[in-house]
């Protein structure tokens, strides 16, 4: 939280500078428009380019694909659990740097021209999955701690639903700490595929600005989404401390 928070005010203390450069100092320059014309261009955005239901549409592919992520990966936890077993050296991996599915979905969806807005929303529980997938794996193999494996053991606990609970329960605080690495990389990426679909969302909006040369328009889309990235990640430590380090918070 006191992360998020201290972005936040370097974030606030850029935006002074800014201000008090290219408004006060220097007004007339070559570089970056001056502060007045870029709350015009803030006022244009939501007028010309839709920006609120753009944003709206952004926000909803990133919170369906995060929630419906870990809807399925709860769906198939059991599954996961019996391949663990029976392959216990064997990790399902999936490295996020490799984004080759990323590629090859734009590409396709491209070239047969589809509705973009169904496989944008697919990508993003698919992207989330994988990760915690990944992770999960890798939970079992190295992260799951042994004084939890005797606790199982001294309750009697033979229901391998329960244990799977048990399972998932101790790997939440590392999926929301996971979430933390790559949530940057997952709002980067949502951008940067409605900007090559260019049909709905931010990525759309920052594609036409480019295309209409709206250097003022443009350089305040970039602070919007900086700030818009920075109240999500507030919003989501919140929703981590009220439900996963709640334990923690009251101790």
């Amino acid at each position: 939280m006191k992360e998020r928070l201290n972005k936040i005010k370097i974030i606030l203390a850029i935006l002074f500078v800014y201000i008090t450069l290219f408004e006060l100092i220097i007004p007339k320059n070559d570089f970056l428009p001056k502060p007045t014309i870029l709350l015009e261009s803030v006022a244009s955005l939501f007028i010309h380019y839709t920006l609120f239901l753009n944003m709206s549409y952004s926000i909803a592919v990133l919170l369906f694909g995060i929630f419906f992520g870990y809807i399925i990966f709860l769906l198939i936890k059991n599954v996961l659990l019996k391949l663990a077993a029976a392959s216990p050296k064997k990790k399902l991996t999936y490295r996020g740097k490799h984004f080759m599915f990323f590629l090859i979905l734009i590409g396709f969806i491209k070239l047969w021209d589809l509705p973009m807005y169904e496989f944008e929303f697919a990508f993003a529980a698919l992207f989330s999955v994988l990760i915690l997938i990944s992770h999960f794996s890798h939970f079992l193999q190295n992260g799951f701690p042994v004084e939890y494996n005797e606790v199982i053991y001294n309750l009697g606990v033979s229901s391998s639903k329960l244990k799977s609970e048990i399972l998932v329960k101790s790997f939440l605080p590392e999926a929301a700490k996971l979430f933390k690495s790559t949530f940057s990389i997952y709002f980067i990426l949502i951008i940067i595929y409605e900007f090559v679909i260019d049909q709905q969302g931010l990525g759309t909006v920052v594609s036409h600005l480019l295309e209409n040369k709206d250097l003022s328009a443009f350089s305040a889309i970039i602070i919007l989404l900086l700030i818009l990235y920075s109240l999500l990640g507030i919003f989501f430590n919140l929703v981590f401390q009220k439900f996963i380090y709640w334990e923690a918070a009251n101790e």
